[in-house]
């Protein structure tokens, strides 16, 4: 071995030459992960993979297909190794000729430490990482990593020369040149960085300047800690080609990129090292001296069909899985539970796409050597025999199988021995090399869970997919822009219709995966180029949403669940719910239930249970702020646009729903009265005749309390108030009494004074001269929310009015006003109102910024 010391860096380039005769043809794979907070742990300061196992599972796949494709060099990325594992694959390396470059774990001394483990020869090498990068440095003497302070270069390993250098040691110059003049073939550069636009650009580039010609290899892992990104992958493979191999890049910079990986996966391709450099002038025998093995262009697809000829799926969504799938955010936990505990229960909500996801899984098993065995929903026969009968035919030895929603999808169906059989097809699975995905619905499967007879915990094979945590917009965008460049509709490259439906997903109009697929599948959608048709197709999808959502509810009123329709009216209603507030009245609608409909209260669960089955799920509870009690809310629109539907059942709508409301409008706080009151405008419509005759005569309470809260409602609720209510409303209100139900009956009237009766209107004047809380209320919607929406003469006027108002806070938002809207003016009005901010009689006023400003906005416009 010959030791080289750097001159200037404190460490040592140790020579390794084999002497052994190279082959011209080198296959080599490099490996990409896709990990998270379930793969690793912290310790002094570092990142650790949690255990052996976790390893040996991640990498066998690659293993696998490194075995079955004759790779000759395989390279893992940074970190993605422990001490245990590298010396285990010494064997697997030694038996299939393989060079295995073992990524990288922290040793005993903390050193950044990469295991090169060369076939039949008696030790691991281990190449040693120099110079650390900031996140692993710690100002605690006794954390962060230690600086290495040895490199191996391999010569002559009948797979070529090579050197392996670990993610920041790329960067020194000194180092990385001192390699290049060994005169390797390989540089293996493996890495934890979320900078690798630069880390291409340099690979590209170093290609370019070395006279001899040189691969680079980049193995980086896609890395999320704590929601932050750590690695953001695109391993990838540079070397001079042929111009005409080459394909265009989407960085024009990076030109000699072969190909980079997108997700969690392997390229494995083969190197010419005799012609690192492409030789002219090109003959008929020329050969491209990198060329792609696996994923094979052709086979990728053909497996697809091939693996979907094997499930029984034909659609074309099915088709190109591959490009259309999108991971939900716990995707990484959801695939790494099957490997570990070999069966897993995906259970979730409507729509979210928890059979795009088992599929993917069952095509992944598939890719990975295990026969795929697909039970469709619609055949529980078949599903149920399979779970019991012929459990041990099914469930064996490299089969990955897939129980879509075997005990139903709304309504809860199962034969009794299903509850016995599911202890046994559990031990089954851990018995035998399989993979077994079952679907349900969250409260089918807790329904399940409950009758079960076994002691086995099934929530510990849970995973779930939530709409709430599952899919966040830029996940739904995502799927967008795949659905658009698969499918092409006619409008994909329209910027205005495409922004329409962006806007959608932001709006959280379209909230799911299905509700995105529903569009792209409408036929009417797809072929149109105007905006109202959109707009429309873009309500059914997501009426169509609220469907699937609103069964749920639908199917516990029709199982006689109503204890679970009463709570979840609570955060439809409203958030800012009290816990205590609402088990108070879920406990009242239950005795009134009881008396009226002969509701058992003896098998409805009580409160806290029921808020168990909700919580963490449907219903968030939390504090609004540190000391204040805890309240609940929906934890996503779709369960609160789910209640809406289910009220389009008269009985849901009747028998529970209005008796909620009633005792709630009947509530001594006009803060709950005023909220129940919103609640029953929203749903007029839907409501009984004696619950739209409340809401109406709340109109008329003989509590002022109560008659603001309602008028405060109107004013910024007003569209969810049928006509006849908010007119009436404020008609009857318009001289009321109270000055604080003026007050919020005047912002209504501003606020949507183009819907307001022309009487109304008329009236608004009037208010100028009210109490000084209304004034301000006039001059703050003039000058904070209404101004645009205001005829010019209705707003002039008011700003006359106003302008030199008795109340500094009044004449400091007309003010305002004048000076943000000065050029919307009319130049006879300006002088009117110049002429009265100068002149003004209250001598706070020459100190008042906002008149100061506003007189010389409208001397400047004037000049």
């Amino acid at each position: 071995m010959i030791v080289k010391q750097m001159d200037s860096v404190s460490c040592s380039i140790q020579e390794k030459d084999l002497k052994k005769k190279n082959r011209k043809i080198v296959r080599v794979g490099v490996v990409q992960f896709k990990v998270n907070d379930n793969f690793y742990k912290e310790e002094n300061g570092l990142i650790y993979p949690k255990s052996d196992n976790k390893v040996r599972i991640r990498s066998q796949r690659f293993l696998d297909i490194a075995k079955n494709r004759r790779v000759n060099i395989l390279c893992f990325p940074e970190l993605s190794t422990t001490e245990n594992i590298s010396k285990e694959l010494k064997d697997f390396a030694d038996e299939n000729n393989i060079i295995i470059l073992d990524g990288s774990f922290y040793n005993k001394e903390r050193k950044n430490t990469s295991p090169i483990i060369i076939p039949g020869a008696e030790n691991i090498y281990y190449t040693e990482k120099v110079n650390s990068s900031p996140l692993e440095k710690s100002k605690f003497e006794d954390q962060g990593a230690v600086r290495g302070e040895k490199i191996y270069v391999i010569k002559n390993s009948g797979f070529g020369s090579f050197a392996v250098l670990i993610c920041s040691d790329f960067l020194d110059d000194e180092i990385k040149n001192r390699i290049y003049s060994e005169d390797i073939d390989f540089l293996f550069v493996i890495s934890i960085n979320r900078d690798w636009i630069g880390y291409h650009t340099d690979m590209n580039r170093d290609c370019i300047k070395n006279k001899k010609g040189i691969y680079i290899v980049y193995s980086n892992s896609i890395l999320t800690l704590n929601k932050e990104v750590f690695g953001n992958g695109k391993s990838a493979i540079f070397g001079i080609m042929d111009n005409l191999y080459l394909d265009k890049d989407e960085h024009p910079s990076v030109k000699y990129k072969f190909m980079e990986i997108h997700d969690e996966n392997i390229i494995v391709a083969d190197f010419d090292i005799e012609h690192k450099k492409p030789t002219f002038p090109r003959t008929i025998h020329t050969e491209p001296n990198i060329k792609l093995i696996y994923p094979p262009a052709v086979e990728k697809r053909k497996d697809v069909l091939r693996f979907l000829n094997a499930v029984g799926l034909e659609d074309e969504r099915y088709r190109r899985i591959e490009d259309l799938y999108v991971e939900p955010t716990n995707y990484l936990e959801i695939s790494e539970k099957l490997r570990e505990e070999k069966i897993i229960f995906l259970i979730g909500d409507a729509e979210i796409g928890k059979t795009y996801t088992s599929i993917v899984l069952l095509l992944d098993s598939y890719k990975e050597g295990y026969e795929p065995i697909y039970y469709k929903e619609r055949e529980p026969e078949r599903q149920f025999e399979a779970m019991s009968d012929k459990l041990k035919n099914v469930i064996r030895d490299k089969t990955a199988v897939y129980f879509e929603d075997p005990w139903g999808k709304t309504e809860f169906k199962t034969p009794e021995h299903i509850f016995r059989d599911i202890g046994e097809l559990i031990d089954r699975a851990s018995e035998v090399d399989t993979r077994v995905i079952i679907t349900s619905r969250e409260k089918i499967f807790k329904k399940f869970e409950e009758k079960k007879e076994t002691a086995k915990d099934l929530w510990q094979h849970v995973e779930k997919l939530k709409i709430n945590i599952a899919y966040h917009k830029e996940n739904l965008k995502e799927i967008l822009k795949n659905y658009l460049k698969v499918f092409k509709p006619r409008w994909c490259n329209n910027e205005k219709l495409k922004k329409i439906v962006l806007d959608a997903i932001d709006d959280q109009i379209l909230k799911t995966p299905m509700s995105i697929k529903k569009l792209m599948y409408s036929h009417r959608a797809k072929e149109t180029m105007d905006y109202m048709v959109m707009m429309e197709e873009i309500e059914r999808a997501a009426e169509e949403t609220k469907i699937a959502f609103g069964k749920d509810v639908i199917a516990m009123f029709e199982n006689g669940e109503y204890e679970k329709v009463v709570f979840l009216g609570f955060p439809y209603i409203s958030d800012g719910f009290e816990l205590n507030f609402i088990e108070y009245y879920f406990n009242r609608i239950l005795e009134i239930l009881n008396k009226k409909y002969n509701f058992d209260l003896v098998k409805a669960k009580g409160f806290k249970d029921v808020l168990e089955f909700f919580r963490g799920d449907e219903v968030e509870v939390y504090r609004p702020w540190e000391w204040a009690s805890k309240e609940i809310k929906f934890s996503h629109p779709s369960y609160f646009d789910g209640f809406s539907y289910s009220l389009k059942s008269a009985k849901i709508s009747k028998n529970i729903y209005s008796e909620l409301l009633k005792e709630l409008i009947n509530d001594s706080d006009s803060y709950i009265v005023g909220k129940a009151a919103l609640a029953s405008a929203r749903d007029f419509k839907k409501l009984p005749t004696d619950v739209q005759e409340l809401l109406k005569n709340l109109t008329n309470s003989e509590r002022s309390d109560v008659r603001r809260d309602i008028a405060f409602n109107v004013a910024f609720h007003f569209e969810d108030f049928p006509l006849d209510v908010r007119e009436e409303l404020l008609r009857n209100h318009v001289d009321d009494r109270n000055a604080f139900v003026r007050k919020w009956v005047v912002s209504a009237i501003l606020r949507n004074f183009e819907k307001i009766p022309y009487d109304l209107k008329n009236s608004l004047m009037s208010f100028t001269n009210d109490k000084v809380s209304i004034r301000r209320e006039i001059a703050s919607c003039i000058g904070f929310a209404c101004f645009e929406k205001l005829p010019h003469s209705v707003r002039e006027e008011l700003l006359i009015k106003l302008v030199d108002d008795e109340s500094i806070y009044v004449r400091s938002d007309i003010a305002y006003t004048i000076k943000k809207n000065v050029k919307e003016l009319s130049s006879n009005v300006k002088k009117k109102l110049l002429n009265r901010l100068i002149e003004s009689k209250y001598p706070w006023d020459q100190y008042e910024y906002s008149r100061i400003t506003a007189i010389e906005a409208l001397k400047e416009l004037q000049t």
